[in-house]
């Protein structure tokens, strides 16, 4: 189980050491199972020498450039880690570095049990892999699903669980296609659900709209792993499945409101958002128009 917060092993002593100072926003008391995200906005001096994370750990870059000193087998070596740049340090691989100022930065923290599972439902062959760390580098693919997954905490975890959760598997595959020692290949080409599949899951979706429907759930509506599906629905409706459940109940929503005078709080929780105000934001990128305002109208709205 991964800690509500990142720790460091000395791996001379095998003494646990805080990764760094409290954050400022942590995913740690949320819904999602095996990772970890948190926001760090200033930190002081460093100094570690020979300590190894328990988790794969993931830093990305925020504001103003840092500079650190990583020092391997006696040598030493300046990188200044800017805005948008990454490193990744694996689990249990031990490094050293010093810094005046760690910096403002996202970190997100990987259970070893979780990486194992998305590289196996993606290569079969979770034994085989060696991580190679990455320092300052940029990643676009990685930076970007890690700003959503800040975006998703701060907003409450709209998303749930599953969303969370296919964010990370999308940075482990993306670790896996390029900081790995084999490969995680894309879907073949032509794959795609069966039309049975995908009518199962859609039926499935229209029916419980108004409830928590998880990921994992409709990847065993259509009979397959979790990560596979997520992959195989995108590939056959164009969008994530967390995307096409949104655009379901913003239509369901329309629908309702068409219907009669219905509360707009009622109707966000008779179609599955949270609350009324996650329904608004959903309803306005849809049709440019708050739920209330189009109701009032009595407008006409193309489906999304």
């Amino acid at each position: 189980m991964l800690e509500r917060r990142v720790t460091l092993v000395d791996v001379r002593t095998g003494a646990v050491r805080n990764g760094s100072n409290p954050p400022a926003l942590s995913s740690a008391l949320g819904p999602w199972v095996g990772l970890l995200l948190e926001h760090h906005v200033s930190g002081g001096a460093r100094d570690w020498n020979q300590v190894a994370p328990r988790e794969h750990v993931l830093l990305l870059g925020l504001r103003r450039p840092v500079t650190r000193c990583l020092l391997d087998h006696g040598c030493t070596r300046t990188v200044e880690f800017k805005p948008g740049q990454i490193m990744f340090h694996p689990a249990m691989v031990p490094f050293s570095f010093r810094s005046a100022d760690v910096g403002e930065f996202l970190l997100l923290a990987l259970d070893s049990t979780f990486v194992r599972r998305v590289a196996y439902d993606l290569l079969r062959v979770p034994d085989l892999l060696e991580w190679q760390a990455v320092v300052a580098l940029e990643d676009a693919v990685i930076s970007s699903v890690m700003i959503a997954m800040k975006e998703e905490v701060e907003s409450g975890y709209p998303g749930g669980r599953s969303y969370g959760e296919m964010l990370a598997a999308a940075v482990v595959a993306r670790l896996l296609s390029r900081y790995s020692t084999v490969h995680a290949p894309g879907p073949p080409a032509g794959e795609r659900l069966s039309h049975l599949q995908l009518r199962r899951v859609t039926d499935y979706i229209q029916a419980n709209l108004g409830q928590n429907i998880p990921l994992a759930k409709l990847a065993a509506v259509a009979g397959i792993s979790l990560f596979h599906f997520a992959r195989l629905f995108k590939q056959t409706t164009g969008c994530a499945p967390h995307q096409y459940l949104i655009r379901c109940r913003v239509e369901r929503a329309r629908q309702l409101l068409l219907d009669g005078p219905g509360n707009t709080a009622d109707v966000a929780l008779n179609v599955g958002f949270c609350d009324q105000s996650h329904l608004t934001m959903h309803f306005r990128r849809a049709f440019g128009v708050a739920p209330k305002q189009f109701q009032k109208a009595g407008a006409v709205c193309p489906s999304p």
